[in-house]
């Protein structure tokens, strides 16, 4: 019986600070290895600025698929992964790649265009970054009352989460086509 009450409250413990603890442990890593990087002769920064001076397709169907796709394979990995109690922990690497990832971007933009590489981070990731973000942390702790043992309704609400998922997904994607094309006024 003691041993039940341990394990929810570290459970509910775990459910309200671990997608906070994952962010901050993927800014820290993140901006860590940027600097660290940046020290040898890498060509990491030489790709970024690549990538925010290409051409990007115009608004299509096709383009915006794809885009969605992009988004949506994110966020449905880890609503997948915490559905089941064993996989769990892979959706937790999972957002922690995802924080990881937006984090050195980030700060490779700042290390490349100075106070300007925020706005360029801002203008081409930014809101889709804390959308993702913000959503990966929400089947996080949607995932550990799965976990927990709730089973019935909670089953039925997390399943539901899905719906969220795809219209996230395609506002990330809306916004990832209306932004890329200007961003490079910014690198100029």
């Amino acid at each position: 019986m003691n041993g039940d009450y341990l394990l929810k409250g570290r459970l509910s413990v775990l459910k309200e600070m671990g997608g906070v603890l994952i962010l901050v442990l993927a800014v820290f890593a993140s901006v860590w290895y940027t600097f660290w990087i940046e020290g040898k002769n890498t060509q990491t920064f030489e790709v970024l600025y690549t990538w925010l001076t290409q051409d990007y397709m115009s608004m299509n169907l096709m383009s915006f698929g794809y885009i969605v796709i992009k988004y949506l394979k994110k966020v449905f990995l880890i609503w997948l992964f915490g559905w089941f109690g064993l996989t769990a922990p892979l959706s937790w690497i999972l957002l922690f790649s995802m924080i990881f990832s937006y984090g050195f971007t980030t700060t490779a933009l700042i290390l490349l265009f100075g106070g300007r590489g925020i706005m360029i981070g801002m203008f081409s990731y930014g809101v889709q970054a804390i959308l993702a973000v913000s959503v990966g942390i929400e089947i996080l702790k949607r995932s550990m009352d799965l976990i927990g043992g709730a089973r019935g309704q909670v089953k039925k609400q997390y399943a539901k989460l899905l719906i969220p998922i795809l219209l996230v997904s395609a506002i990330m994607a809306s916004l990832d086509l209306g932004i890329m094309n200007n961003v490079k006024i910014l690198i100029k």
